[in-house]
């Protein structure tokens, strides 16, 4: 069974409690998975389709990202009509998959990175790349009031440059007290016949020199120790409810257009701890260069762009992640089906640390994409389909009051033999040598039973940890 951080383990456990294999996709290693979708990860997928990188691109429940929710695009070049954001999106979309991108509507649930070969967990099942491309983008955040996301598109907005145009001589609104909500205002300006920005304090967290200019543009009036309570208006906005902070007080503002400017969040909770992010949570990536922290990850868009966040812009750098993909897979990235992994046996035979084992192999699974199907009961107590086959593969016996030595004779290019415990009966190969375990089962006397567990199977997870680390350190070294 190959491990995705370079070490094969073959597991032979007799154990009282079933454990449930994991779910994978196939046998297949991926030259590129793109997470994310909208304008960077489409682009991304096109390119990198006509490389014939044969990308799988996990798009999320709902494809498009941002640009789903804007109703015109008059920016973009080649349309000089115009475009609507869900057309320009399924446009590329169609693109991708005309090229022959693998586009999958599942949310990404874990991403482990930090190894050769990176792994992608959607619900039941997991997927395996050479390289990874991250355009998750960035998200908007709005007030949650009532009426904001019934009217989003429809005079609600987070962004002028895309949708300031139709509010030509129009009164509007700018939510928010920092150097985006100025930006904001005073781009909005240009089109708009007043704009009102609206803040929840006397004072703003906007630098000095963009306050500044918006106090001196007659445009602009200022509405501070003010909050929004609600956006109004059926089909599209016609006023928003005010409240004065101190008094309480509430009216009507009547305003044709909001455009709610309190920052953006990126969507980077899935790496978080994997690659190196900037204070604001946003993915940085090297200079010129989409390449993030880790070997083999890149990412565009939104995602690492928190200036521009123009739908050009990130189908730019979703070309560019591509680019910078294909040419790292062309230098770095080795073929796993030809390339030799170290492998071990691990046998335990007795009770004592079986289910420990079998927990321990499942959650450095869950860490370094071990896949292990391994499950079974005791030798003759009735063991279902499964087990069987499990257990033949890996040599254990399936009947008798004991279970029969285990032969690794039977395996080829078998590298190493642990065993877990000092009681099994092995007879390596020729030049196989073989580890003994004795797990650090710690005193009872204070400790329940589940921890105890929990204590050895932790034990066990760092030795393989290790372990492999080792072993890919000296296969590095001989070759």
């Amino acid at each position: 069974m190959p491990a995705d951080f370079g070490i094969t383990l073959t597991t032979a456990i007799t154990t009282a409690e079933p454990v449930v294999p994991t779910v994978v996709d196939d046998d297949r290693v991926h030259d590129v998975v793109i997470v994310g979708s909208g304008p960077a990860g489409y682009t991304a997928a096109i390119y990198t389709a006509r490389a014939e990188l044969s990308p799988l691109v996990f798009e999320g429940a709902q494809f498009g990202g941002a640009l789903m929710t804007t109703t015109e695009v008059e920016n973009f070049p080649g349309f000089r009509t115009g475009i609507t954001g869900p057309e320009l999106m399924t446009e590329m979309r169609e693109q991708a998959q005309r090229f022959g991108a693998d586009l999958r509507t599942e949310d990404v649930e874990k991403l482990h990175l930090d190894t050769p070969i990176k792994t992608i967990v959607v619900a039941g099942g997991r997927y395996r790349a050479k390289a990874v491309i991250l355009a998750m983008g960035a998200a908007a955040r709005y007030l949650g009031i009532p009426g904001e996301q019934e009217l989003l598109g429809r005079g609600v907005s987070s962004c002028a440059t895309c949708d300031g145009f139709f509010f030509r001589d129009h009164d509007i609104a700018v939510i928010g007290g920092g150097d985006s909500a100025m930006e904001e205002a005073i781009f909005l300006t240009k089109f708009a016949r007043s704009v009102t920005v609206i803040h929840r304090s006397e004072t703003f967290r906007a630098s000095r020199i963009m306050l500044d200019r918006a106090r001196h543009n007659n445009k602009i009036t200022f509405l501070t120790d003010t909050t929004v309570e609600r956006v109004n208006g059926e089909t599209a906005v016609t006023s928003l409810t005010i409240a004065d902070v101190t008094t309480g007080q509430t009216r009507d503002l009547p305003v044709a257009g909001v455009f709610v400017a309190i920052g953006h969040q990126p969507r980077s909770s899935l790496v978080a701890n994997q690659v190196d992010l900037d204070d604001n949570g946003y993915v940085t990536v090297a200079p010129s260069s989409t390449a993030t922290s880790l070997p083999g990850v890149f990412a565009a868009g939104d995602l690492v762009d928190h200036r521009y966040r123009q739908a050009i812009t990130a189908a730019g750098s979703g070309c560019a992640a591509a680019i910078d993909t294909e040419r790292w897979l062309a230098h770095h990235a080795t073929d796993p089906a030809t390339t030799k992994r170290p492998t071990v046996l691990f046998v335990c035979v007795r009770n004592s640390g079986k289910s420990q084992m079998a927990a321990a192999l499942m959650r450095q699974s869950a860490g370094t994409d071990i896949d292990v199907h391994s499950a079974g009961t005791d030798p003759g107590s009735g063991l279902n389909a499964l087990s069987v086959q499990v257990l033949d593969e890996v040599g254990a016996s399936t009947d008798g009051e004991h279970p029969k030595p285990i032969d690794p004779t039977l395996y080829s290019g078998i590298d190493l033999v642990v065993v877990l415990g000092a009681e099994a009966k092995v007879e390596a190969p020729e030049g196989v040598p073989v580890q003994t375990w004795i797990t650090d089962e710690p005193s009872e006397r204070g400790i329940d039973g589940i921890e105890r567990m929990r204590l050895v199977r932790d034990d066990i997870a760092t030795r393989i940890t290790r372990l492999a680390e080792q072993m890919r350190t000296d296969l590095a070294v001989s070759a």
